[in-house]
């Protein structure tokens, strides 16, 4: 088993393969029509094509045919003896569905949400749908990430408060990163904007910092967080953000427009 990936405007490739032994042969199979654009076996495999030099075979007549898989079946030389490769065809980049893309509604124009950029409806130039079925109408238009993260219920939370230190734990509904910020008792309450920033813009700071993880906080992680006088309260402060990103595909995250505190005290020194 083998996997091709390839741009979407890539239209064909060039095959080459080569048996170890002299006395085998290669056979290409390919859905689509034998000698229409490229080399290959009527559809459903139902007949072959030896393989000699490179031949080019269109991946537009491959989809068109709902076909994106090439059989290669080598035969040795006892003429009994076969073993199939399967090369697996996989188109990506502008214009081709997933990762949050979507066609353009075809009614009348609208605003986008942030930029304000007009979207127009389907016309004849750009829409390809029906064409390729790998490859979708290139009027696309990203449904952009507006929404900060949601803290998943019973998050965030501090436990095993120690006489000088603290454990925060969070975990939110989609992949992004904690900002923290632990001030004296009672102090100011920050804005999201202040969380963030911590010493930059609250002088009276303790500690600051941010939470990650390898899975972008989507799972419960816990940080400990040393530093801390004891028998003494502190105002602990949250704040999330997203990983989303513009028309430019450029970050653009979504900060919480209020950030979660949380009241601890430190215990005693032991004497």
């Amino acid at each position: 088993q083998y996997k091709l990936r390839t741009p979407a405007s890539v239209q064909s490739i060039n095959l080459t393969a080569r048996a170890s032994q002299p006395q085998s042969h290669i056979q290409l199979y390919t859905l689509g029509t034998a000698g229409v654009n490229y080399p290959g076996g009527l559809p459903g495999y139902t007949t072959g094509k030896g393989l000699s030099g490179n031949p080019t075979i269109s991946l537009y007549s491959l989809a068109s045919n709902g076909g994106n898989t090439i059989d290669l079946v080598v035969t040795a030389g006892d003429g009994v003896t076969r073993k199939t490769y399967t090369i697996t065809v996989e188109r990506f980049g502008p214009g081709v569905y997933g990762e949050g893309w979507k066609p353009v509604v075809p009614t009348t124009a609208m605003v986008g949400d942030r930029y304000g950029m007009l979207y127009g409806a389907d016309d004849p130039l750009t829409t390809r749908v029906g064409m390729d079925p790998t490859v979708r109408d290139l009027t696309v238009i990203p449904a952009l990430d507006i929404v900060p993260p949601k803290w998943i219920t019973t998050y965030p939370r501090t436990v095993n408060t120690t006489k000088s230190s603290v454990e925060l734990v969070v975990q939110l509904d989609e992949p992004g990163v904690v900002y923290y910020l632990i001030v004296p008792d009672a102090a100011r309450t920050p804005t999201s904007r202040e969380v963030k920033a911590g010493p930059v813009l609250r002088s009276d700071a303790v500690l600051s910092g941010n939470i990650t993880s390898l899975r972008a906080l989507t799972q419960e992680i816990a940080l400990v967080v040393p530093g801390l006088s004891a028998a003494t309260a502190y105002d602990v402060w949250f704040v999330a953000e997203d990983k989303a990103i513009d028309l430019m595909l450029l970050s653009k995250p979504n900060l919480q427009l209020a950030p979660v505190g949380i009241n601890i005290t430190t215990t005693a020194s032991s004497s």
